[in-house]
């Protein structure tokens, strides 16, 4: 999180599983993201889902639609490929 963006609730901690954070901003908008650590035998996967509720109009639709969850998606996309090579740099030391 950027130090000037505003605090984010956590809404839910489960140590080692899940992570979820966010909350409601205001009568029309809010969110949340989650992360949870699925392990499958010797391996662990970390899946993260965004989802983000607004006023309905088309304005916000275009904007959402068409820009907020194509670039959310790009970025987390990211995010995780960043973490996935950190973890297993980091189990080869």
């Amino acid at each position: 999180m950027h130090p000037k963006a505003p605090l984010v609730p956590v809404a839910i901690v489960e140590p080692g599983k899940t992570l979820a954070y966010g909350g409601r901003q205001d009568k029309y908008t809010g969110n949340i993201w989650i992360f949870v650590l699925n392990h499958e035998g010797e391996s662990t996967r970390l899946i993260s889902r965004w989802l983000a509720e607004y006023k309905s109009n088309l304005i916000n639709k275009i904007v959402y639609n068409w820009l907020v969850e194509p670039i959310g998606a790009i970025m987390q996309r990211k995010m995780l490929m960043t973490i996935k090579k950190l973890v297993e740099l980091n189990a080869l030391s």
